[in-house]
């Protein structure tokens, strides 16, 4: 009896001493994951600091590439400006002239944008001296201006051109990268209505704002010269400076000058947005200037004829429709100019409206 008590307490033992090795492996095998986890986990921390010491590499290379690209443009410019190339007979044709219509095409493409210098180290000397010249600079210019222009239209929605915000900025941008002086203040007040609609700090849109300010004293006060250089006269400069007055963007308010500015863009440059801007003041009575419905109703008009959407817009469904500014209701008015507005919009977006619209026409004619 005590040798089988003896013998159920062995195996007893030997059955724990099983459970405890099986325990004791198990417990050894979790710390191995457990340092295999801790490994892997201090390979990813060193892979993410990898990574961030690459991107902080390649950041600092794109500056320096830029750096470099504008030393080399400047230096270009300079050697250009200082250099006295052959005079040319008056009627002979420019090297844009002579070359094919798609080359031409393509060299403006590149020359005008941000990404040309890269180029010109590798390039032969004859399209470096080709870029440097006077006449490649003047025309990489034009064709900013050109640039700039539909960009703006399209921003705006002006000339009769369809409102497209984003195909807009991206030809205002572009002008600006090629170093058309009209453009860069533009992108700079861009950039500060995005930073305002983001929700950034004011003090970072009011930084955008200093930058465009004395681009835009430059471009409407600079001399004959400066304008001409700049690929043309801008018509957009004086209203924007204007709107810089009025409220205080990079410079203090000054309701008289922005006044003298707004009239500026409305008779010297004829430019659509001034105008709108100018009969606002007007309707409204703002900048000093007493409430003066005929006036602002002849500037509606005239920018609407010029292709301004939004005057378009404002006479069909405020002020021919709605009676605003003093003005008598004219349906007929009303559904011509909204439906300019709306073979403008692109999407049919007055569709709903033009339709209410001929309802009160069919309606009061019948009454009659």
């Amino acid at each position: 009896m005590a040798a089988t008590n003896a013998t159920a307490e062995v195996e007893q033992l030997r059955a724990t001493v099983h459970r405890l090795e099986a325990e004791a492996a198990e417990v050894h095998r979790l710390r191995v994951e457990v340092a295999e986890v801790h490994r892997l986990r201090v390979e990813v921390a060193e892979v993410h600091r990898l990574r961030r010491e690459e991107v902080e590499e390649n950041d600092r290379l794109r500056r320096e590439n830029r750096y470099l690209r504008r030393r080399e443009l400047r230096r270009l410019r300079v050697a250009a400006d200082e250099s006295e190339d052959v005079k040319e007979l008056p009627n002979s044709p420019t090297i844009l002239e002579l070359m094919p219509h798609d080359v031409r095409c393509a060299v403006l493409e590149c020359v005008g944008g941000d990404e040309w210098v890269r180029v010109v180290p590798i390039a032969s000397r004859g399209l470096r001296d080709m870029c440097a010249r006077k006449e490649m600079r003047d025309a990489v210019r034009r064709w900013a201006m050109g640039v700039f222009k539909r960009g703006m239209d399209l921003y705006f929605g002006c000339s009769g051109a369809a409102e497209d915000e984003d195909a807009g900025k991206a030809l205002i941008r572009k002008a600006a990268e090629a170093g058309l002086r009209s453009a860069r203040p533009w992108w700079h007040m861009i950039c500060a209505e995005e930073k305002e609609i983001d929700g950034s700090s004011e003090e970072e849109a009011e930084e955008e704002c200093a930058k465009a300010f004395p681009l835009l004293q430059a471009e409407v006060e600079g001399s004959a010269s400066e304008t001409e250089a700049s690929g043309g006269p801008c018509v957009h400069a004086a209203g924007m400076l204007a709107l810089c007055y009025r409220h205080g963007h990079g410079v203090e308010e000054d309701e008289a000058r922005a006044l003298e500015l707004y009239r500026h863009a409305v008779e010297v440059d004829e430019n659509q947005g001034a105008m709108y801007h100018l009969a606002d003041v007007y309707k409204r009575g703002l900048l000093g200037q007493a409430v003066d419905y005929e006036r602002a109703l002849s500037l509606y008009k005239r920018a609407a004829e010029l292709g301004h959407y939004t005057c378009r817009w404002y006479l069909g469904r405020h002020a021919y429709a709605g009676g605003d500014c003093g003005v008598e209701v004219d349906l007929k008015q009303a559904l011509y100019w909204l439906e300019k507005a709306n073979e403008q919009s692109g999407d049919a977006v007055w569709a709903g409206i033009i339709h209410e619209i001929r309802e009160r026409m069919r309606t009061t004619s019948g009454q009659e």
